[in-house]
């Protein structure tokens, strides 16, 4: 059935409406100008960042700066395998120890050369509980850390961690400047990156300068600006009529089309690691019924959202981990578009439906959406309509994106819809899922736990497979998330510039090695 008219209006109706508006905004609008560039690149962003200290970090518009302002340990390449970065190299002399050897004649933007002391400093603060880092959950493996040169640095773990490589890929601080500023550093930032931080002004734009000791030579983008531009249609004419440069994903994909028509413009796809879902807070009394987490799974036409709103540049999920991944799991429960399914197991839960096809409802939802962001309020809006089929209310309350982060932090909501940025080691299930790790759903599973545990520190590829393979099955069966999609990357930019390259989590590390063409 595509469309029901008793108590839901079409997928059709909701993006027609939102269509309309943005080709009016359209029309009339002239081809873009492509002003004369010389030496300035303009990228746009969709949120403002939350911090820019690597240590802090959790949202995706905040590590697309710290990727051009910091040295990482390591960095994932275009396959998303490891690679050196400011490390030189890496060995493990035992099963519980990672030495690395750093690079020599690597300097912080303040002149500074990068040692071992600086690595030491920037894992310790996120291990300090009173610090407050995000990611400090990735680390508590880390038994103590040991500098014996200068450029040699060793973490000991107090058991074997399979994951740590992918956990390190973190943004190296100068101890004599973090550590003296304190929590004013992430908004005057420190790296020893390919661009150094000159100014943010909050809402609007922050604008980052090439670093002429760059390691790996000066990148010619001299100027690096970044727009803040929620609006989507917004960033779409920006990009347009050459106001910004390069645009990553963040655009409405109905849009896609035109680009790939206009003659100024160069459009890059690839089939990406980003892992949307609908996130269920297990605390509400209706949630914690997984009959009723099932039924809103089935209720879900994903095959028509894909076509329809987000115009097939996306795949179905049936798992956080993408079908090219070495631990994905085929072999788990699937939750194609049953209406019929989901109203039957609400029924079975207990929440029959007063009215059959009337107004009333079995239950009321509160569903959070970013309220700066198109596409998050239209999702919520088609997931409002197909629950309403099935007798569901879905009171969509939207708010700024740090609120909606806040708020899911500390579980205050029944749905929400996010993504997962870069899923790379499947170890990201202790941050989703594991009891001590971030948990946003109020999960508890002692099984999954223990195949979590096992799954971190066994080193045998096969046995590892093994474990997230059933890791998957479970959380497939009880749902705390309900996987969507893994959708495509688009990068969109102008024709006159070469270097780019597209990552599988559409990371931004080509930028250093971007440059303007050369007119004839």
């Amino acid at each position: 059935m595509l469309f029901n008219y008793n108590k839901k209006p079409a997928l059709f109706t909701v993006l027609s409406m939102v269509c309309l508006s943005a080709l009016l905004m359209l029309c009339g609008g002239k081809g873009s100008s492509m002003n004369e560039k010389k030496d300035t690149l303009t990228i746009s962003l969709a949120s403002n960042p939350m911090t820019l200290d690597p240590r802090l970090i959790s949202d995706e518009s905040s590590f697309r700066i710290i990727e051009q302002v910091f040295g990482f340990l390591v960095q994932d390449d275009t396959l998303s395998s490891i690679v050196p970065d400011i490390a030189e190299s890496w060995e493990m002399p035992d099963d519980k120890t990672y030495a690395f050897r750093l690079k020599k004649g690597i300097l912080f933007h303040d002149g500074k050369e990068l040692t071992s002391d600086d690595v030491k400093y920037t894992f310790e603060t996120i291990l300090d509980a009173s610090f407050g880092s995000p990611l400090r959950y990735a680390f508590e493996d880390i038994d103590e850390i040991i500098t014996p040169d200068k450029y040699t640095v060793e973490f000991r773990l107090k058991r074997p961690n399979a994951a740590f490589l992918d956990q390190a890929r973190i943004g190296i601080v100068p101890k004599h400047i973090a550590g003296r500023m304190g929590s004013e550093f992430g908004l005057h930032p420190v790296g020893s990156g390919p661009f150094r931080f000159v100014s943010w002004i909050q809402d609007y734009k922050i604008e980052l300068r090439a670093y002429e000791n760059f390691s790996e030579g000066k990148p010619q983008i001299e100027k690096l600006i970044f727009r803040i531009i929620p609006d989507a249609a917004t960033r779409f004419l920006s990009l347009e009529t050459g106001e910004i440069d390069l645009l990553v994903n963040d655009f409405p994909p109905e849009y896609s089309g035109r680009f790939e028509r206009n003659a100024h413009l160069e459009t890059i796809k690839r089939s990406g690691i980003i892992y949307e879902y609908i996130g269920l807070n297990l605390e509400n009394k209706y949630l914690k019924n997984r009959n009723v987490r099932k039924a809103v799974a089935y209720a879900l036409n994903r095959e028509e959202m894909i076509r329809l709103f987000l115009y097939n540049l996306a795949d179905k999920a049936y798992s956080p981990l993408p079908e090219i991944h070495w631990a994905y799991n085929p072999d788990v429960t699937r939750y194609e578009f049953n209406p019929g399914k989901s109203r039957m197991l609400l029924d079975k839960a207990g929440f029959a439906d007063p009215d059959g096809d009337g107004p009333g409802y079995r239950f009321s939802l509160k569903y959070k959406c970013n309220s700066l962001n198109q596409e998050s309020r239209q999702k919520a809006q088609i997931i409002q309509n197909y629950l309403k089929d099935v007798g569901i209310n879905i009171e969509i309350e939207s708010c700024e994106f740090a609120k909606l982060l806040n708020d899911i932090r500390k579980s205050r909501f029944d749905m929400y819809s996010l993504k997962w940025v870069g899923i790379s080691d499947p170890d990201i299930f202790y941050k989703m899922f594991h009891s001590e790790g971030e948990n946003r759903n109020n999960y508890y599973n002692p099984r999954l736990d223990h195949l979590i545990e096992l799954g971190r520190k066994e080193l045998n590829v096969r046995k590892r497979k093994e474990y997230y393979g059933e890791v998957q099955k479970i959380i497939s069966e009880d749902l705390p998330y309900i996987s969507l999609w893994h959708k495509t990357n688009i990068a969109v930019m102008n024709k006159s510039l070469s270097g780019f390259v597209l990552f599988p989590a559409g990371d931004l590390v080509s930028v250093k090695d971007m440059k303007w063409k050369i007119s004839d």
